[in-house]
């Protein structure tokens, strides 16, 4: 197999799923996020390299938004959101960070591949993005592609798009986004 044969199954793969995440689940996420007063993002690995950028977006759009853990991270409180993403739903610290946040009140939104796990028991809102991850194939989605690769790139993506469907509700340029990029770099 060649780079285009492989780049054609993977961009297969990463359509065929994000064509089965349901509308109802992805409102309901992008309502909580545009109510929120402060949005947390967590993961771990890779995932949470996708939650990374995810965070830089919607800091363009003018969330106030924070990673967990980072050095600068303000105190949740019940008027927030924390969206954690784990393609397993049993990812040890992203599982920690919801019982924690849970303990203060604030609402959970999980991105996960898993509907049945720890993290999904505790969350408020739930995304199912069907792909495999590091605890082998899902039910629902097969990939020739090695771990969470799937699930990982599933996720930016997914992210990106509700990043523009916020976007789009608030009316935002991508000259207003310009406003809060940085410029330091």
């Amino acid at each position: 197999m060649d780079f285009f044969e492989i780049k054609d199954k993977v961009v297969g793969e990463i359509g065929n799923v994000l064509s089965t995440i349901k509308k109802k689940e992805v409102k309901r996420l992008v309502e909580a996020l545009l109510s929120a007063e402060k949005v947390f993002v967590a993961g771990a690995g890779r995932t949470m390299l996708m939650m990374e950028a995810f965070a830089k977006r919607l800091n363009h759009l003018k969330v106030d938004v924070h990673v967990v853990g980072e050095i600068i991270e303000p105190p949740a409180t019940k008027k927030d959101l924390l969206i954690v993403a784990s393609g397993s739903g049993e990812s040890t610290i992203p599982l920690e960070v919801a019982k924690t946040t849970k303990k203060i009140g604030t609402q959970v939104a999980l991105i996960t591949a898993r509907k049945e796990s720890r993290i999904a028991r505790i969350a408020d809102i739930v995304v199912c993005i069907p792909a495999p991850t590091k605890l082998g194939p899902s039910k629902e989605a097969k990939s020739f592609q090695p771990l969470g690769n799937l699930f990982e790139q599933s996720l930016l993506l997914f992210c990106d798009v509700v990043a523009m469907f916020v976007q789009k509700r608030q009316g935002l340029s991508n000259r207003d986004l310009l406003k809060h990029h940085a410029n330091l770099e």
